[in-house]
């Protein structure tokens, strides 16, 4: 394909309610799906609709990282209750249309890479589809159910083009559109790093007392992956109950009933509450400090569905931080890492081996350098985001000419 003037072109990415630029890992997918086409010189905007779910984020309007972004409406707070929530998101879409037809108006090369989830999500794409502006849907998970399947056939249908994260996920809309004749241009994009972004040597004293190391973490959405979190409980009283010191860190936002249930169950089990800590969400900097200075970092997933096609946004910064990752071999993972090399493989739901791959890293630091530092080298390779530059930017531009 010939050389294109990608600065006439412009990418609006509009999402909900996850928080920008600052969050979790969606946020900073669509950061990195961001550097990988402004890499390209495109243009891209994000339009944040409703409050975000985390102070850290402040500004209602800004740029971080050459990313532009505005919320709409231009309040950063969420509203705790759910009917003003509901108005903030209604207000969001008529405000969210008008910027894309200004910004439409100014610069005739607009396309929107959509992150609206669900039927509320569909509806809004095909608003933007009547308007004939091209979209592009991102596709991360496939949840259990026949109306899973209903949504994202439907997607392809309101949508010129799909971004999906793993192998399965792109077979299957392949399939759907192949079966109902729907013209819609998918491509495949794993997980993707930045290895430019700095790495700090500074550990956050607010951090280091609350919990001493050897300590093992897990970061992610507690509420969404509780059967997860719990799992990871089960099996590091299992590593405690063996003789191995270690604190188990679970890093995420979590409210006060949430939190409440897994101390019963840590309690349940005959484990320590002291073992196990919640720090709560952190920034993006402690976070990249925890990792650093953890023995292992943890990724449990299921022989089902849900983990098979899934690839989880975590494991680029897990494999960043140069820290072994305990995971399964589920989905894409094997076609990256390669078990007792560049990761800890189990079984999936085995809490026993589990365990057992735990106590192995904290026993073995040069086996856990070693593991982590080939874990790296595999995301610097094959999950850089410049590898994808080209790719995204021919998605766009063919769906949007």
């Amino acid at each position: 394909m010939k050389k294109l003037n990608n600065k006439n072109w412009h990418i609006v990415c509009v999402c909900v309610g996850i928080g920008f630029p600052h969050g979790d890992a969606q946020a900073k997918r669509i950061r990195l799906i961001a550097k990988a086409l402004l890499e390209k010189d495109f243009k891209f905007t994000v339009l944040h609709i409703g409050g975000s779910p985390h102070r850290s984020n402040l500004e209602k309007k800004g740029v971080f990282d050459n990313i532009q972004f505005q919320y709409c409406p231009s309040n950063v707070e969420r509203p705790a209750n759910a009917f003003k929530r509901k108005i903030m998101y209604l207000q969001g879409v008529v405000q969210t249309l008008n910027e894309i037809r200004v910004i439409r108006k100014q610069e005739q090369n607009v396309c929107v890479y959509a992150w609206t989830p669900g039927i509320p999500g569909l509806m809004y794409r095909l608003l933007l589809k009547m308007f004939a502006i091209p979209v592009v849907q991102e596709v991360n998970e496939w949840w259990p159910g026949k109306m899973e399947w209903i949504i994202k056939c439907t997607g392809l249908l309101f949508t010129d083009g799909t971004i999906a994260i793993s192998k399965m996920i792109e077979d299957r809309l392949n399939m759907l559109s192949g079966s109902f004749k729907i013209s819609n241009k998918i491509i495949r994009i794993p997980v993707l790093t930045s290895i430019e972004d700095p790495i700090r040597s500074e550990f956050p004293a607010s951090l280091t007392e609350r919990f001493q190391k050897p300590y093992i973490l897990w970061c992610g959405n507690i509420k969404g992956y509780f059967r997860d979190v719990k799992f990871m409980i089960h099996a590091h009283r299992n590593v405690i109950k063996s003789g191995t010191k270690c604190t188990l860190v679970i890093v995420g936002r979590l409210d006060d009933l949430t939190k409440k249930q897994l101390q019963d169950y840590i309690h349940e089990i005959g484990s320590d509450e002291k073992n196990v800590h919640f720090p709560g969400y952190v920034s993006d900097n402690e976070l990249e400090q925890l990792m650093q200075n953890a023995g292992s970092l943890l990724l449990p997933l299921w022989d089902d569905d849900r983990s098979h096609c899934r690839f989880p946004t975590k494991l680029g910064e897990y494999l960043l931080s140069g820290k072994p990752v305990i995971t399964c071999r589920v989905g894409d993972l094997s076609d990256y890492l390669i078990d007792n090399e560049s990761v800890y493989f189990f079984p999936p739901g085995d809490v026993d081996k589990f365990a057992e791959k735990m106590c192995k890293i904290i026993n073995n630091y040069k086996l856990a350098d070693s593991i982590g530092l080939q874990g790296r080298l595999q995301a610097e390779i094959n999950l850089n985001y410049k590898s994808k530059s080209r790719q995204l930017a021919d998605l766009f531009y063919l769906v949007s000419r």
